[in-house]
């Protein structure tokens, strides 16, 4: 039996201009990158050593930026924080405790949105300058009551006159709106001491009345002991018509001063003490009112607790934390810029190949 060999197999060439060959089981594979890894997978050593390779652009970025940021540390004004306080007035609570009198979440909410803003546009028109770069908060206090109120500026030691300036004419304005409480106290003070001026006429005229008619009940009590005096002695002789008479007269008088003793006796010790206690009530009354008042006047209104003052320590990012800060940035953009070289040599190789290939 013949056995035929079989002729060996023709290998066909790819057409470069033809579609990539689909190797097995894997994506296509481009012509112009033989053996180039189908996965798109990061190789750490390449990465090494292509930043390695870099590094003479990796120190030139970094150690321009470094000196960059050094010279902004260096040249950077230090910037402080300027700060006035206000101090609300405040009152006894229910429960023992001091509250304000105008609640502090509305103080702010009205120094931020008109008060603040008006204080720096004012500061602009007179001074004709830019205040675009003024930046003030307003925050309460942390004591119990809330009742300080805080005005914060940060700026630049230049900015301290506008800083100053504006938190200043923000919180005068304020008060001036919000002086009802102190003028109502004020009126109310004025008024309990006309009231008390009156209370004090009335209790001098009563104790003149008092004494008025303890000296009338003495001499009525003097007046009835001469009259029954002289009674007796008329009723111990012989009793004649016109003895008699007299007798019955003086019998009249005395009734008619015992009676009035009576009335006098009982507004001393009725009437006029039930009017006296009355009118010390009222005095007292009067006066515990006045020291409210005054104390809210003196003690318990709006008033600046505090302005302008700076910070002891520049606020802000320091010289050490913007150089630290500068040197991981500059590291970082080197890195980044040896990534973008290499970048953009590959592409430019692929862009070589491809040409090439299509010729």
């Amino acid at each position: 039996m013949n056995t035929e060999t079989p002729p060996p197999k023709k290998i066909e060439l790819q057409n470069p201009n033809a579609s990539p060959m689909v190797p097995q089981g894997g994506m296509p594979q481009p012509p112009w990158m033989p053996g180039y890894p189908v996965a798109d997978e990061i190789d750490l050593v390449d990465l090494g050593v292509m930043l390695w390779r870099r590094w003479r652009l990796m120190a030139w970025v970094a150690g321009a930026l470094m000196v960059l940021v050094i010279l902004v540390a260096i040249f950077k004004s230090p910037s402080y924080e300027y700060s006035t306080t206000l101090k609300l007035g405040t009152v006894a609570s229910q429960s023992g405790g001091l509250i304000p009198l105008i609640p502090p979440a509305s103080v702010v909410q009205a120094l931020q949105s008109t008060y603040i803003p008006n204080a720096i546009d004012q500061y602009a028109t007179e001074n004709h300058t830019d205040t675009s770069s003024l930046k003030v908060d307003v925050n309460t206090s942390s004591t119990n009551d809330n009742s300080t109120i805080t005005i914060q500026c940060k700026a630049k030691a230049t900015k301290a006159q506008e800083c100053i300036t504006v938190e200043k004419v923000a919180a005068e304005a304020f008060l001036n709106d919000n002086s009802q409480t102190t003028l109502a106290a004020q009126n109310t003070l004025a008024s309990l001491q006309a009231q008390a001026r009156v209370l004090q006429v009335n209790a001098d005229k009563l104790k003149t009345s008092i004494t008025l008619y303890q000296q009338q009940a003495l001499e009525l009590q003097k007046h009835i002991a001469t009259v029954r005096k002289t009674d007796i002695e008329s009723a111990k002789g012989t009793i004649k018509p016109a003895d008699a008479l007299s007798s019955l007269l003086l019998s009249t008088q005395v009734q008619q001063s015992v009676d009035q003793l009576n009335r006098i006796q009982q507004d001393l010790d009725v009437s006029l003490p039930g009017k006296q206690a009355a009118l010390a009530k009222q005095i007292a009354d009067n006066e515990r009112d006045q020291q409210l008042q005054t104390q809210i006047i003196a003690q318990n209104t709006n008033h600046i607790l505090s302005a302008g003052m700076r910070s002891l320590k520049p606020v802000g990012l320091g010289r050490s934390a913007i150089v630290a800060l500068g040197i991981v940035l500059a590291f970082f953009l080197a890195v980044v810029a040896a990534l973008f070289a290499n970048y953009v040599k590959q592409v430019r190789e692929r862009l070589a190949l491809a040409q090439s290939a299509g010729q």
